[in-house]
């Protein structure tokens, strides 16, 4: 078992507040090199980000709810400007942020973002250098004891590390597919199954693996005909990927198939553009729903289960990251620099907000006090 390299207080990366913004300090050649990693990564999506075409979808299928909502000044809005932020989770038993900062895991008290004021000067409690050339994803077990990182460097190399997130310690890195060849590109999604067992990998290759807790392949999905952007596990013996071949896949994760057939149970094609988020949404009243996110600017909502869309709502501007600040209320931001709330499961929109910078990467949700933070990319 490897310490963990790096790990120390770095005040020389301060967070800089103005009007409830946030800004870097940072060397202007690291700077430099971090915002041409991310163009160029953000570049080869455009074409397919772009393309225009219409939804296959007969209207008994849908919803698309397209209601005026009302400014809600209700929350206190926190919106944090690092044009090297990726992505960010909560680590609720320890009250922290844990923030990918391009190269760099960053952790920030969860009490020092809902205090913070314009005039003071604000840094990461701890952070861990050098990660990977690029971090693309953060999942943290369900019993908060092992952190996963995923990403690595585009066209060369990709990888998962995991942690031992209560001592701090390295445990593995792996960086190898199922038939133990490197992984060659980026991983750009990593997220844990519900009892922590295994963990699930979304690679830019179009690949799904999935592990145990050990890091062995248990089995491999290559069904997409491009990148795959998102990975998540439906049930002990299920798991839902999507990508830029604009489809949904639902997949069986038995270790035995039986009759002998293919893993790919069902493939949901409703989508005109990449989609890069889908996520489990419980529902009081219904079985569980999957609702995706996807460039073409639409939020979906599915029954992965027989393979239909129950609706769908056509947003402004390209939706970024969501976040359920209760059970049947959903916040979405998009890149335009507005956050939105709607209702769950009818997609009925309650509220907008306008936010102080564009291209969210995160929305946090205090815990106690609802408060969101958000944190963006351009100011």
């Amino acid at each position: 078992m490897h310490s963990l390299p790096n790990w120390s207080t770095d005040e020389e990366n301060k967070w800089l507040t103005s009007r409830s913004q946030f800004a870097v300090r940072t060397p202007q050649s690291l700077l430099r090199n971090a915002v041409q990693s991310v163009a160029m990564f953000a570049i080869s999506l455009l074409p397919l980000a772009n393309a225009q075409s219409q939804d296959t979808v007969t209207p008994s299928d849908v919803q698309n709810t397209t209601s005026q909502a009302s400014v809600d000044n209700s929350y206190r809005w926190i919106t944090l400007v690092n044009p090297r932020v990726t992505t960010a989770i909560h680590d609720q038993p320890r009250h922290q942020w844990i923030v990918a900062n391009q190269s760099e895991v960053q952790l920030f008290s969860s009490d020092d973002i809902q205090e913070v004021t314009k005039n003071k000067n604000w840094g990461p409690q701890q952070s861990i250098s050098d990660v990977f050339p690029q971090i693309t994803a953060l999942a943290l077990s369900p019993d908060g004891t092992r952190l996963l990182v995923a990403g690595g460097a585009p066209a060369e190399q990709g990888g998962v590390k995991s942690y031992d997130w209560k001592e701090k310690k390295l445990l593995g890195e792996y960086q190898t597919d199922a038939n133990g060849d490197p992984i060659a590109d980026v991983i750009t999604d990593v997220q844990w199954s519900g009892d922590g067992k295994y963990w699930i990998e979304a690679h830019w290759s179009g690949k799904v693996l999935v592990r145990d807790q050990s890091g062995n392949c248990v089995c491999e999905f290559a069904g997409h005909t491009g990148p795959v952007l998102t990975a998540i596990f439906w049930s002990n013996d299920v798991a839902i990927s999507a990508g830029v071949d604009q489809s949904i896949k639902v997949w069986s994760t038995a270790k035995v198939i039986a009759d002998g057939s293919d893993r790919l149970i069902r493939s949901l094609d409703n989508h005109t553009a990449p989609i890069h988020r889908i996520v489990r949404y419980e529902s009081d009243n219904s079985a569980p729903r999957l609702i995706s996110c996807s460039q073409d600017q639409t939020i979906r909502l599915w029954d992965p289960q027989i393979g239909r869309m129950i609706r769908f709502v056509r947003l402004k501007s390209r939706p970024g990251p969501i976040a359920f600040p209760t059970k049947n209320s959903l916040w979405i931001a998009t890149e335009d620099g507005v956050a939105s709330q709607w209702t769950l499961p009818l997609l009925e929109q309650q509220n907008t907000w306008k936010l102080d910078a564009k291209f969210p990467r995160a929305i946090l949700v205090d815990p106690a006090t609802q408060n969101p933070t958000v944190m963006c990319a351009r100011p």
